[in-house]
Parts: C-alpha cells; sequence; structure tokens
C-alpha cells in the first residue's frame, strides 16, 4: 500500500517495521539456532534450552505481527496496546537482569547487542503511546 506524504502513522509504521525485523525475526531466531552458537554469543551456560527456544518462537510470532501490522491502514489500538506490552516487558526484564548482574559473563558485542536491545525494547514501547488516544480516520 502506498502512503502519502500526510500519513499520521509514519512513525510508528517505522517502529513496528524496525521492532518486527530486529527483535522479532532477528533475536527470535537467535534463540531457535543451534546450541553451540549460543554458546559462543554468552547466551548458554548449558541449562534447559527449551525456554530459550520458547521465547525465540515467542518473538518470531510478535515480530511477523508487527510487520504484518504495520502494513494496515489504521494501527489498531490492540496492536499499539500489545506493542507497547511486549517491549515494555522485555525492556523490565532486561534491566532487572542486568541490575542483578547475570549479564557479567558476556563479551563485549553480546554487551553492546544486549544495549541495542533494550534501548529498541524501549522506544519501542514509548512510541505507541503518542498514537493511543488519536481518533484518526484514515480515509
Amino acid at each position: 500500500m502506498a502512503y502519502s506524504l500526510n500519513d499520521l502513522y509514519g512513525g510508528l509504521r517505522s517502529v513496528m517495521r524496525v521492532n518486527g525485523l530486529v527483535i522479532g525475526l532477528g533475536v527470535g531466531a537467535l534463540l531457535l539456532f543451534p546450541r553451540g552458537l549460543m554458546t559462543a554469543a554468552g547466551l548458554y551456560n548449558g541449562e534447559a534450552l527449551w525456554p530459550y527456544r520458547l521465547a525465540g518462537g515467542l518473538l518470531v510470532a510478535l515480530g511477523l505481527q508487527m510487520l504484518l501490522s504495520a502494513q494496515e491502514r489504521v494501527v489498531s489500538t490492540a496492536t499499539m496496546i500489545t506493542m507497547i506490552i511486549a517491549n515494555g516487558a522485555m525492556a523490565i526484564v532486561l534491566l532487572v537482569g542486568y541490575l542483578h548482574g547475570e549479564f557479567a559473563g558476556m563479551g563485549l558485542w553480546g554487551q553492546l547487542a544486549l544495549v541495542l536491545f533494550f534501548v529498541l525494547c524501549l522506544i519501542s514501547a514509548i512510541v505507541p503511546v503518542r498514537y493511543l488516544r488519536t481518533d484518526y480516520v484514515v480515509l
């Protein structure tokens, strides 16, 4: 769908696409990778692997939902609330994990990726708030 220059949801659509690609498909697919790759990244220490796979599958589903919702003519309130809750929860979990020192074993690249992931989660949780109370009807 071609959008005009007066697309009221333009900023939200951009955040949704980045969120869907980076967090959803990128990080979600990373969590579905084999054990050796996750160990090399410093994400896996020999515990049960199914919680990682479960989180990866859910992130892929969330990413696809964000990508598909960004194409809709009017972004629904349900999509925005889902985006706020999911990304806000991820940001809180990352912050609490950092404050408890759970990421101390990560290398430099892992820490940089974690900071990027955290910032993107915060941005994706805050941007939809602006659009929640809008009564825009795009004809």
